[in-house]
């Protein structure tokens, strides 16, 4: 019996120990899900602020593209207000300089200002006669009389800017700043330039400010493209209770450049941006014309660095090599561009360090947790194999002292749950016959023999 009851406890502080392992693998398993989740939500929390992020700034951007040439539309209609009433002499080139220099006092930058009235051909004489009186002593200026993009007359497979040959109507440009850049642009009719004779047909069809597609500046070796904004100026209500009809035009060469300077001068982050021109109807990635684009660099003090991209970029080549992109479509001077923009560097990329060092410290909580609770049952298990031991050895005693029946007998009554015994009814009855047997059991199992002929001495 004494064996049995090593093996069973040896098997019960087996179990033990397989439990302690266990609950240590499930705690360090929990520990490595918690871990993973940790750093999962956390990196997901990250890329989805850093993404928000980038939205407000790319709006941002987007509006104050949309606000800049919204200024660039109110210049153009202060030029028209301030110069509808040129026809009777009350404005001249020297106050549309002053006008200029008050219009660009805030640092709104743009390559020509421009003041284009509609002319019959009646007028044409007196307008050519007063305009070569006024440039007469102007050696910078070769006065030709109103000049328009055609055939050489002496040449006719030479084309270039020659007097225009007479038509019902004019729009040539009466006065220009910055004077420096009048170039070839005196009196020119701008409705001989197709893409500019677009533009004013569409101001005067609807009374709203337009825009030209885009065109380079060759003569003036300027980088990039440019449009220009033609204004009809505002309906007016007359004295007679009719509207006033539109008729001359302010005019903006805009360069796509100074648009973007003004409009990235306040970016605090780094970004790139892009502008395409889709025309008068919806965007479409392959009706779209490239404008220009540029990548803005913050500094720590003063406006950001730029750099423009001048050169064709397709816009499929932004999208997919950019690790963040926002597109918005404007609607200006009733054409509609997309604007783009992408990040550049490291700027909106989220930053995991934080994430993972979270997650590896979660882990570590978990293994320290499991080994704890190895080390802790370790003592445990020890303390019982003390215990254990300590029981064999007394057991070794009582085997020693007495035969093993007597040893197992008492061993069981130790075990037994019994109820305490009266000490009366263990008083010797000697009037009870003594049980006429060989021998002598107790609960089955033999304790005595008997020999009936036997005397006690």
């Amino acid at each position: 019996m004494s064996t049995s009851l090593d093996n069973s406890d040896t098997q019960e502080v087996t179990k033990a120990s397989r439990r302690t392992w266990f609950i240590a693998l499930l705690v360090v398993l929990l520990g490595a899900a918690c871990s993973a989740f940790f750093v999962y939500f956390a990196i997901a929390s990250a890329q989805t602020a850093q993404e928000d992020q980038f939205d407000r700034h790319a709006t941002d951007l987007c509006n104050k593209i949309e606000s800049s040439f919204k200024d660039y539309e109110t210049a153009a209609a202060w030029i028209h207000e301030t110069c509808r009433n040129w026809r009777n002499q009350d404005f001249t080139r020297e106050d549309f300089r002053v006008l200029y220099d008050y219009i660009t006092y805030d640092g709104l930058d743009f390559f020509l200002a421009e003041w284009v009235p509609n002319i019959t051909h009646a007028e044409r004489a007196d307008l050519e006669a007063e305009s070569e009186a006024f440039y007469a002593n102007d050696t910078n200026v070769n006065y030709r009389g109103i000049l328009g993009l055609g055939p050489n007359p002496e040449n006719p497979e030479e084309v270039g800017l020659f007097p225009r040959i007479n038509q019902p109507y004019y729009f040539p440009i009466q006065y220009l700043e910055p004077y420096d850049n009048i170039g070839d642009a005196v009196h020119l009719d701008l409705y001989s330039l197709p893409y500019e004779q677009e533009a004013i047909d569409l101001a005067i069809e609807t009374f709203q400010p337009t825009l030209t597609e885009r065109f380079e500046i060759e003569s003036q070796e300027t980088d990039g493209y440019s449009v220009s904004l033609m204004h009809p100026g505002v309906r007016v209500l007359l004295s007679d209770g009719n509207y006033t009809e539109p008729k001359d035009l302010a005019l903006l060469l805009i360069h796509i450049r100074s648009l973007l300077k003004r409009a990235a001068k306040s970016q605090a982050d780094n970004k790139a941006v892009y502008l395409y021109d889709c025309g008068p109807g919806k965007c479409h990635n392959s009706t779209m014309d490239y404008l220009g684009g540029t990548e803005i660099m913050a500094v720590d003090s003063g406006e950001p660095k730029l750099t423009y991209y001048d050169s064709e970029v397709i816009i499929e080549d932004i999208l997919e090599g950019a690790y963040m992109n926002f597109t918005m479509d404007i609607e200006v001077g009733q054409r509609n561009w997309r604007i783009v923009v992408v990040s550049v560097d490291n700027t909106y990329k989220p930053n995991n360090a934080t994430a993972i060092i979270g997650g590896v410290v979660i882990f570590a909580a978990s293994l320290l947790l499991a080994w704890i609770w190895i080390i802790h049952n370790k003592k445990r298990e020890k303390h019982v194999h003390h215990i254990m031991n300590k029981a064999a050895a007394e057991s070794a005693i009582v085997t020693s002292l007495f035969p093993s029946d007597v040893r197992d007998r008492l061993i069981k009554q130790n075990r037994a749950e019994k109820k305490p015994i009266n000490p009366a009814e263990n008083v010797l009855d000697i009037e009870r016959p003594m049980p006429q047997t060989d021998i002598i059991y107790d609960d089955d199992m033999p304790i005595a023999d008997e020999y009936t002929n036997t005397t006690v001495l």
